[in-house]
Parts: structure tokens; sequence; C-alpha cells
């Protein structure tokens, strides 16, 4: 049975356990449509989106967490790690975790909706020996985590169909009960609403530039046909960018009188959708260069919010996927042995100053053999890179403050145990 095929099986239209198609629950339409803000505007995931800011945050986040290298490791006896590349896991995550998707395509989706509702869901496929062979995403409009009213175990509404815990994968973000993630466009929707409503008025501003807001007076009453042929006649000849800077034409007596207002630098439009912005970073946690605000951006702090990005943001997202991963795919038993771990390395490294430091501080103290420097640099191995070696006035001392061992000037120490 293909993926299509098994997953429109599992997840056939039902009726809804709570709500009715023509009662939906409240959950149901905030989830589809959005929830209303002060603005008056519903704010919804896809409208959401709308909003240049929202979206290049969304983005970032996503397409961050998908191009991380994410491997399934197995413990070694002498407390290390290797790759455990003979899993039937490893595959899975690090390539393709279904038919149709790559895992980076898997994890830039789920991560897109964890980013927007603090929850991002997979759909976890076992075969008859209860192996994992298939993550397939699922929408945050689909499913919504429920309680059992007599035994209070936890549980999934996926379109209708209840679905025990043990067969979901549930990225949370921020979370106060611990089960489901604060919904962040429903949290945030008046910071989003607000920018919905600058971006409109933008677009109704712009277009009728060259009209400023006025009355137009007439010698006498005008019935509804003349009206309209004059309003027609009006707005072609006086709206629009093409008419910009030209005449204004009025006859039959009109009088125009303009009205008090106020332009978009009087309003502050510029500014307000500039905090607008600022707030929705601070919303998902994204450093404004991220988000392509470079107002304030200079060579010194675009480095430092590039490594704030990864370590405050990236890196909490990171570990809930690890875990989750951890605690879903692999069996109390399998996790004493293995672990699904981000490799951040690539990303953590900072500049070529700051690179050459570091490994110089850990190979003279003993910390990192060269081979394991040029592998975090990914270059190959090279013959007795093996070796661990410390500087030649470093010396282990006794209790007494006396040197333990005799050694010879210029010779390295291996560090001791």
């Amino acid at each position: 049975m293909g993926l299509g095929t098994y997953f429109k099986s599992v997840f056939s239209p039902k009726p809804q356990a709570s709500g009715t198609l023509s009662n939906p629950d409240q959950w149901l339409i905030d989830a589809m449509i959005g929830s209303s803000s002060a603005a008056g505007i519903r704010v919804s995931p896809l409208a959401a989106l709308g909003v240049p800011t929202v979206y290049a945050s969304v983005n970032a986040i996503s397409r961050t967490i998908s191009s991380i290298p994410l491997k399934l490791y197995r413990r070694r006896p002498d407390g290390g790690k290797e790759v455990a590349d003979n899993h039937p896991l490893y595959p899975l995550l690090h390539d393709a975790p279904n038919d149709e998707m790559t895992s980076a395509d898997f994890r830039r989706a789920v991560q897109a909706n964890a980013c927007l509702r603090n929850s991002g869901y997979a759909y976890i496929i076992r075969n008859g020996l209860g192996e994992v062979v298939e993550l397939v995403p699922i929408l945050n409009a689909d499913i919504k985590p429920e309680r059992d009213p007599v035994t209070d175990a936890l549980f999934y509404y996926v379109k209708g169909e209840r679905v025990p815990k043990e067969r979901i994968l549930h990225i949370k973000g921020f979370t106060l009960n611990g089960v489901s993630g604060l919904d962040t466009v429903s949290t945030g929707r008046e910071s989003i609403a607000l920018a919905v409503a600058l971006q409109d008025h933008g677009a109704r501003f712009f277009p009728n530039a060259t009209t400023p807001s006025v009355t137009i007076e007439f010698p006498q009453m005008m019935d509804d046909r003349q009206l309209k042929a004059f309003a027609e006649q009006f707005d072609k000849h006086n709206t629009g960018n093409a008419n910009a800077h030209k005449r204004m034409f009025l006859w039959g007596g009109a009088k125009m009188n303009p009205r008090t207002s106020v332009n978009n630098q009087q309003s502050q439009f510029l500014e307000a959708r500039s905090y607008q912005d600022k707030a929705i970073c601070q919303l998902f946690g994204v450093p404004q260069i991220k988000a392509g605000i470079t107002d304030a951006a200079h060579y010194s702090n675009v480095e430092h919010e590039n490594q704030s990005f990864i370590t405050d943001t990236i890196r909490p997202w990171c570990v809930q996927w690890e875990q989750a991963l951890n605690s879903k795919l692999l069996s109390e038993r399998e996790r004493k042995r293995y672990f699904f771990e981000f490799d951040l390395n690539g990303l953590m490294r900072g500049d070529h100053a700051a690179r050459a430091n570091f490994y110089k501080e850990m190979l003279q103290n003993g910390l990192m053999s060269r081979n394991e420097a040029r592998s975090a640099e990914n270059l190959n191995p090279v013959e007795g890179g093996d070796n661990f070696f410390v500087s030649q006035n470093v010396q282990l001392l006794d209790e007494t403050g006396k040197p333990l061992q005799e050694i010879a000037p210029g010779t390295a120490i291996a560090p001791q145990p």
C-alpha cells in the first residue's frame, strides 16, 4: 500500500467527536480562519504569512532546522559516540522520512507549523513488527490534542480520527501545560493584525496617492444616475498612479472642499510599520537581521546576531526535536544505546580567527586531537593525528606541589586520566 493510499485510509473524513459541520468547535474556526483582533482583522497562519516579517521569521527558522545535519548516534563504552548509520532509523531522518519528501522537506514543513502554532506534528507509521517506516507531517488545522475524560490519557484527534499519542510525533515550542504549545499566531495576533492593517493601508493609499481626501459640492441636487456618471469620470481622470501630478477636472458647477486629514508621514506610518516589524521579530525570537531588517546592521553586530540566532533560537528548537525523536522513535531499551542529535558545529564555528584560536587552545591543552580538529573543519584525518599533546610547561603535581615525574625539556606529554 502506497503512502497516499495508506494516509487516506487512516485519515478519511469522519464526523468530529465534538462539534459538527453546522456548529464547528471554536478551535477549528480559529485554526482555519484565525481569531479576531482589536483591529477587526482575523489572523490565521496563512494571513500571518502575508506579512513579510512573519514570513521571513518562519522561513529563517524552518530552513535552518532543515539544513542542519541530523544523525542517529550510538553510545560507545568509553563515553564517546559514533554514527549509527546501520540502524534502520538513520536513513529515515537523515535522508527521506517517506517516499514523497526528503529529510529537509519534512523538517521544514513540521518546523514551519511549529513556528506558527508552537506545535509541529507528524504521523508515525509502523510496520507489522512495530518498526517505524514512515513519518508524515500533519497540518495544525487537522489535529488537536485531547485528554480522555475517564482515564485522563492523552490522545490526538486527526481529522476526526482518535489517534493514540504513541503514533504522533509532537514538536512543542513554548508551552504552559507541557502538552501543547502556546499558539504563536493567536498569542501575538494583535501585533500581527496591526502589521496587516498597516500593510493594507499602504496598499490602498498609493493607488489613490494623487487624490486627497475631499468633499465635492454641487450647486444643485443630483440624482443617482448623474452622481454615478460624475464619479466614473472623476475617477478616470484624477485617480491612480497614471494621473499623478496631472490637472484635476471638475464640471457642472462642482466645487472641491479639502477635508482635514493626515498624511502617512504625519500619522507616522513608516515608524509604525518599523515598530511592528521589530515586535514580530521578538514574537518569533528572531534577530532583525535574519528577517531582512538591516536598518541598524553593520559588520560588528551581524556576526553577533547570527550567533545569537543559533544559540538562543535554533538550539532550543533542536533540543525539542532531539528529545521528541528519542522519546517517540526509540524504545526504552534503545534509548540506552542510541540518541538523535543535530550537528551544530558548522553553525557555531564563528569567523576564521575565532576558530583558529579555539583549536589552538584545545590542541595545546590536550582536549582535542589534530584529527578531531580536522574533522570539525571537514578535512580528512592524517597519520598520527589521533595523538594528544600538551605544552611542555604543564606538569602533574602531587599534594605537596612537586612534579610527579621528571620531564625531559622539549618533550610533550599526554594528559593523565
